[in-house]
């Protein structure tokens, strides 16, 4: 490899570093201020739990453009398009709550949700690409980034509470903040479509009319699963934690905002420091520890035990999540067209993401929010159970 070519693939790791980290940048720019959000337009549990629905719906319909986007326009004008989308989102959170409409806070959230499920999925066939090009575990590290964005945004959040800055206010300049960073991000970015393009296959007797459903095996599904389950844990601590423990736990605004940046935090940490450790342990036993360890976080969180307990398990819950998104993708994108193959199951677990916060709303609604906090750790149970799935394969190569 030249000079040239080495130093271009550093950009476009970088570049890639930080779209993860302005994903989890805009997600938490929200997400730490939702008790003043709830309050400031009266909405109950279950109807906040239904208002977080529309980015869900949004992310969904990211998620399904994600694929024809790139294959359109290529990675750098795709990115972009994703980056404004987030801004414009954000922007319409903030009007949302500015005005007091719960129409234009829906409205604000499903733009901002198709903005980074579609960035995610474009993130994550990048970061694999990169990943088999440098024959080295990558993708904990730039999944560290995302949490690492997060830290950022939860940080703006607890000290815009701590000094009574409207949620309005904060958003407004985050939004303005996302698209800058788009924009300063893509230059790094190959326009390529990653393999995203095919030739229309000629018919004939047998073949299939859905090609993206001929990849769909038994490994592929459990793999899915595993990311669903971490995926689910992690769209209910982002949407809920802050909530919980304002409400439940009759903390301060300001420490259910930290609560988030602990969480966060927590994420980067273990991210960083998993590259090594899977390559020395594998990819199948990292998922199996952590999400043990993410159910044992869950169970303390549920249980009340004290503040420094609820520190202990908000920690574990996120080393919980932190592993089963990134090793997901990168077990997904061993086999016949990759990038198809980590667009599948990076929409099973993104739209999982977005499922527990409304779901853990309508259980709030009828036992409480605390128990309904159950489904987190029985997923966790379930990824362990299934972890094998993510054994690497000996000899797999990227089309």
């Amino acid at each position: 490899m030249t000079e040239a070519a080495a130093r271009a693939r550093r950009g476009w790791l970088f570049a890639i570093l930080g779209a993860f980290a302005l994903g989890g940048f805009t997600l938490s720019s929200w997400a730490a201020r939702l008790p003043a959000i709830r309050s400031d337009l009266g909405l109950s549990d279950a109807e906040l739990g239904f208002v977080l629905l529309a980015t869900t719906f949004g992310s969904m319909a990211g998620l399904a453009a994600s694929r024809t986007l790139l294959s359109g326009v290529g990675g750098r004008r795709a990115l972009l398009v994703t980056a404004m989308t987030m801004a414009i989102g954000v922007v319409s959170v903030a009007l949302g709550v500015a005005m007091g409409s719960v129409g234009v806070l829906l409205l604000g959230l499903g733009i901002a949700g198709a903005g980074v499920g579609a960035t995610d999925v474009l993130i994550n066939i990048d970061g694999a690409v990169i990943e088999r090009l440098s024959r080295r575990s990558l993708l904990p590290l730039m999944h560290a980034a995302w949490p690492g964005g997060a830290v950022i945004g939860s940080g703006v959040g607890a000290a815009c509470a701590a000094l009574g800055i409207p949620p309005q206010t904060q958003l407004l300049t985050q939004a303005a903040l996302i698209a800058i960073a788009g924009v300063l991000l893509v230059r790094a970015i190959p326009s390529g479509s990653r393999g995203t393009r095919r030739s229309r296959p000629a018919p004939g007797p047998g073949r299939s009319r859905m090609p993206l459903l001929r990849l769909i095996d038994g490994r592929l599904l459990a793999i899915g699963v595993v990311m669903l389950a971490a995926e689910f844990g992690e769209g209910a601590a982002n949407g809920w934690i802050s909530v919980v423990v304002r409400d439940a736990l009759d903390q301060p605004e300001t420490f259910a905002a930290l609560a988030i940046a602990i969480y966060s935090a927590a994420q980067v940490v273990v991210r960083v420091a998993a590259g090594p450790l899977v390559d020395r342990f594998g990819r199948a036993s990292m998922i199996r520890w952590t999400s043990i360890l993410g159910l044992v976080g869950v169970v303390l969180f549920i249980l009340d035990l004290g503040t420094v307990t609820l520190v202990v398990g908000v920690v574990l819950w996120s080393v919980g999540v932190s592993m089963g998104f990134p090793l997901g993708m990168s077990a997904a994108a061993e086999g016949n067209d990759p990038a198809a193959r980590v667009a599948l199951v990076a929409s099973v677990g993104y739209v999982a993401s977005f499922i527990g916060p409304p779901l853990i709303g309508l259980l709030a609604q009828g036992f409480g929010l605390l128990p309904a906090l159950w489904p987190v750790a029985t997923l966790f149970l379930v990824a362990a159970v299934l972890a094998p799935a993510l054994t690497r394969r000996r000899h797999s190569h990227l089309t």
